[in-house]
């Protein structure tokens, strides 16, 4: 009878060691991230150089920054409420959106090598040794990406402006790591971007169905507006300045009115009157600029409840919504 070898057995010390070793800051996924934030340049030559003994495997830590962008993603979408009751059509148009954001930074990674090794002729290293340090550069990106956005979840506003850091650190990256001017690097970035999310987004948008692109088309039949608050005006250039930023809030912060209900319509067979301020829709509170949109993402034959203050009384009423004229 055959002996099988002896095997490799993994015991409690040897798991230990082995988690230890991947949260090692002197080796490892967290040594990339501390080294490629402190000093990009010198850690992605000592790579390329023959060093491979510290820095994880550029495609293992690529992905594993793929895979914590998209754990943080949902996350911030558990505790963000504003995206708690997202429609099937909302969530397609997120999808869509995440799907244009990796693909055209992967875009960018390929053609930032290429510029990178057009521009750097004379450099001891070839395109693909430039595409390895433009993704460990790219992989640090999306790390730095993901605090900087849990940071903004109290600020729904501001959650655009999440990748300027990340992009700050890749200019300045790429920069230290291929040396360059920071002038030549910023020129070099940031059309790169433009031009790949262009391109990938135009590609998505082709491809995907009309539903995730322009929404479904649900019909309620009424017409909103905001509720206006009728002041004393003095004639003066600075008076009409301040009205526009007024005007500007209002729309964001002032609640809403039903201004007229079509007739015929799906609003017409309901108790809603005009006058009726909408305090919520389906439970969550809508600015003007938010009910339209909301509204998009709905199909026909789906429920939208309104709760409105009418004739000082609240009152939930539901809307059967129609196809949209």
């Amino acid at each position: 009878m055959a002996e099988h070898p002896e095997r490799d057995r993994i015991t409690g010390k040897k798991f230990f060691s082995d988690l230890l070793k991947a949260i090692d800051v002197e080796r490892g996924f967290l040594y990339n991230i501390k080294a490629l934030i402190r000093f990009p340049g010198l850690a992605i030559r000592a790579y390329l150089d023959g060093d491979k003994t510290k820095l994880l495997n550029p495609f293992k830590y690529f992905l594993s920054s793929i895979f914590l962008s998209i754990l943080s993603f949902w996350l911030v979408q558990k505790l963000d409420p504003d995206v708690v009751n997202e429609t099937e059509a909302q969530w397609d148009n997120i999808f869509s959106s995440d799907i244009t954001t990796y693909g055209s930074g992967i875009l960018t990674i390929l053609l930032l090598a290429l510029l990178v090794t057009l521009i750097k002729r004379k450099s001891d290293y070839n395109f693909f040794e430039n595409l390895i340090g433009i993704i460990f550069l790219f992989s640090t990106y999306i790390i730095i990406e993901i605090p900087v956005e849990f940071i903004l979840i109290p600020f729904p506003d501001a959650i655009y402006f999440a990748p300027i850091i990340p992009f700050i650190y890749i200019i300045w990256a790429i920069k230290d790591t291929f040396k360059m001017s920071f002038i030549v690097s910023l020129i070099t970035v940031i059309p790169t971007y433009i031009i790949s999310y262009a391109i990938v987004g135009l590609i998505i948008m082709t491809l995907l169905p009309n539903e995730a692109k322009y929404g479904y088309g649900a019909y309620s039949g009424i017409e909103i507006n905001i509720a206006r608050q009728e002041d004393e005006k003095t004639e003066s250039w600075l008076n009409e300045i301040w009205e526009t930023i007024e005007d500007a809030d209002n729309y964001i912060n002032s609640p809403i009115i039903i201004e007229s209900i079509h007739v015929g319509g799906p609003a017409s067979t309901t108790n809603l009157s005009i006058g009726d301020t909408i305090l919520t829709v389906n439970g969550e509170k809508q600015s003007y600029l938010d009910f339209d949109e909301y509204l998009l993402y709905l199909k026909p034959g789906d429920t939208l409840t309104l709760t409105v203050l009418q004739k000082g009384d609240s009152l939930d009423i539901p809307i059967v919504l129609g196809t949209k004229f």
